[in-house]
């Protein structure tokens, strides 16, 4: 094969390849396949096609079949770290921490600037009750999410973010925000350092309660204590919904959820209210 069919034959593959990632990412399971059958052809058992194979049967809702190629895959590419990442995820997804780990932790000794792989590896830990190993991974976690994003602009404006935000509190009923005069509601790119000294420890919380529950204002318990706090993190809650309106669904959906926990109301509270 000359030079120039390789050439065309690579770039053909790092398009299809690229074509797979847009469908999966935005759910096509019938676009991720038809990349996938055409990518089959070219190389079946290239280490980015079999990221793809696994996310197909992923999409299609089967975990099991989606686990067996992960792990085909890091066992024919044991040095890929994204395919080492695949297989721990998969073992995740399926509430097998214990097979996990060992993918998981060569993925971020493999690639010790993913993030995503150190969040997983806390995730497991944490699972498996390692709580110091589990603070290790997020500490990580939370450094290189920071490093990663600190030159990107934000996907929408902060001014932006804090109106929706502020539409959101303005929309729970009176009687909730009567109960919420103290509580002072806060918007952070990403949790303070301090997350990461006792639970959840989780550096990629959407947003947290912090303070005297309702009851305990009530009860004038609270008396001397810092007054309630939400926080809502606009960088994490951007890192997994990227469209506007989802964004701004789930800022709403968020502070109801850290809304709830002020008052003492479980999920399925919330849910029997209409609120989520």
């Amino acid at each position: 094969m000359g030079r120039d069919a390789r050439t065309n034959d690579d770039q053909r593959l790092a398009d299809l390849v690229q074509a797979g990632w847009d469908a999966y990412h935005a759910g096509r399971e019938r676009w991720l396949r038809t990349a996938l059958a055409r990518l089959r052809g070219l190389a079946r058992d290239a280490p980015e096609v079999i990221d793809l194979e696994w996310r197909l049967h992923f999409l299609r809702g089967d975990l099991d079949l989606a686990m067996d190629e992960a792990q085909r895959g890091a066992a024919l590419y044991p040095d890929d770290p994204a395919l080492c990442h695949s297989a721990g995820w998969c073992l995740l997804e399926l509430a097998d921490a214990e097979d996990a780990l060992p993918f998981l932790a060569r993925a971020c000794t493999l690639d010790p600037a993913s993030a995503d792989a150190w969040y997983d590896l806390g995730v497991a830990r944490e699972r498996l009750g390692d709580e110091e190993g589990l603070q290790q991974a997020f500490k990580e976690t939370w450094r290189l999410d920071r490093e990663a994003t600190a030159s990107q602009p934000l996907r929408i404006e902060a001014a932006d973010f804090e109106a929706i935000l502020r539409g959101a509190v303005s929309e729970l009923p009176a009687e909730v925000l009567q109960s919420m005069a103290n509580v002072v509601v806060i918007h952070e790119d990403y949790p303070d350092a301090w997350i990461l000294d006792a639970p959840p420890y989780d550096p990629r919380l959407f947003g947290l309660f912090v303070g005297p529950v309702y009851a305990e204002v009530l009860s004038n318990q609270a008396a001397g204590a810092e007054p309630s706090r939400i926080y809502l993190y606009q960088r994490n809650l951007e890192r997994q919904f990227g469209h506007p309106d989802d964004l701004a669904a789930e800022i709403r959906v968020t502070l109801i959820h850290e809304v709830g926990h002020y008052l003492g109301l479980e999920e399925h509270d919330l849910e029997k209210r209409g609120w989520l």
